[in-house]
């Protein structure tokens, strides 16, 4: 890749037919053994929440995000994005605990999310069932 500072760096130095640096990249990709992983992890957890019967019903609203997981996904690649092009990095938050720090902030931001979308599905089935 070409490459130059933050988002807007690049921008200009691209409008402004200024060089670029090269940059190699590299993406994690999972190794095939992990895939058929976490997906038995995914059904354990599953069963173990709804075996558990109404002791579990306390854990519902950590489910909340997989209610509304596809909003999440695209806000949770956005919030990201938004890392990168501000840093001008592929790698923004390269210090654990900078990655710590926005994974908690990116989960709660999802999660204010998912309960803002809740509520307001809630508050329409509750204005239709009063009609």
């Amino acid at each position: 890749y070409q490459v130059a500072g933050s988002g807007p760096e690049q921008v200009w130095k691209l409008l402004t037919h200024q060089r670029l640096k090269a940059d190699a990249t590299s993406y994690y990709n999972f190794r095939p053994v992990l895939i058929p992983t976490l997906m038995a992890i995914c059904t354990w957890i599953y069963a173990l929440a709804r075996l558990g019967g109404p002791e579990t019903d306390r854990l519902r609203p950590l489910w909340l995000v997989g209610r509304h997981s596809l909003g999440v996904y695209l806000l949770h690649l956005i919030l990201i994005a938004i890392t990168v092009v501000a840093t001008g990095e592929n790698r923004a938050l390269n210090e654990p605990w900078l990655a710590t720090t926005g994974f908690v902030v990116i989960l709660g931001i999802c999660y204010a999310y998912a309960f803002a979308k809740e509520r307001r599905s809630g508050s329409r089935k509750a204005a239709a069932a009063a009609e």
